[in-house]
């Protein structure tokens, strides 16, 4: 849980964040996000980081251990979390390779933070109803209808009962 927390509050001033092989970040809306979507990485989705390498060519684990100039030019392959359900909407982006595709690190430092970060609610809510737009909508439909419905019956229907015989002789309209 602590690296968990160390990651939300990550970012150093020259913005080169370290990585790890698995987990999973989500990009945040900011400048260098055009860049990104070419590579059909958008805001709002939550990506794994599947593999990683070094500027030479070597498989690691973690960035780390890197210097900051090494760390940004690390390779970083990144898969969308349901990549398989989301397929469509990749497709109909315009995507004709597979994943996973890679990124530089240092490019991915600046847009991305961990799905544990409050920065990250509204671009994953926003990223969700751009996948599955009517699915979301009856959803969130479904789940408030109780709230207006309630107040309507409630309105509609009054079920008062007077709880005593010898109430009823003080009681008058409208009360």
């Amino acid at each position: 849980l602590g690296s968990v927390a160390r990651q939300a509050r990550a970012g150093d001033a020259a913005g080169t964040r370290a990585f790890r092989s698995g987990e999973v970040v989500v990009v945040v809306p900011r400048d260098a996000v055009e860049e990104l979507r070419r590579s059909f990485i958008y805001p709002g989705f939550d990506y794994r980081v599947m593999t990683m390498t070094d500027s030479e060519g070597r498989q690691i684990f973690t960035t780390e251990d890197m210097d900051e100039h090494d760390r940004g030019e690390a390779l970083v392959a990144l898969r969308p979390c349901g990549w398989k359900l989301q397929s469509q909407l990749w497709e109909k982006a315009g995507m004709k390779t597979d994943w996973p595709v890679e990124v530089r690190a240092g490019l991915l430092s600046k847009v991305v933070t961990t799905r544990f970060n409050a920065n990250s609610a509204v671009p994953r809510v926003v990223g969700a109803f751009r996948r599955d737009f009517l699915a979301y909508t009856l959803a969130l439909s479904v789940a408030l209808l109780p709230i207006p419905a309630t107040l309507l019956v409630r309105n509609a229907v009054s079920l008062y009962d007077i709880p005593s015989a010898s109430m009823e002789r003080t009681l008058l309209k409208g009360d």
